[in-house]
């Protein structure tokens, strides 16, 4: 009862799977995670100060850069719930 297996492992296969190794190219790997520019400066920003949940459709991050200090707000609008599904 209640058999612990590792992620991905199928409890009824005796087989192992083997993950394929996939490089990418630099053009493909930069646009799998978008970085920010400072508004002011233009040094890249990877990741947010802090973000703010708003409702199901916004978020609020918070920027900061490091170079120049400066901080600016963005905000990320994603289409209602029922229209995802559409």
């Amino acid at each position: 009862m209640g058999e612990k297996t590792r992620v991905g492992e199928d409890r009824d296969s005796d087989s192992e799977e083997v993950m394929e190794l996939r490089s990418q190219k630099a053009r493909s790997l930069h646009q799998s995670r978008p970085v920010v520019p400072c508004a002011q400066c233009g040094d890249t920003l990877f990741a947010p100060e802090w973000s703010e949940y708003l409702d199901e459709c916004r978020i609020r991050h918070l920027w900061s850069c490091d170079t120049c200090g400066y901080e600016f707000e963005s905000e990320v609008f994603y289409p209602p719930l029922g229209a995802r599904a559409a």
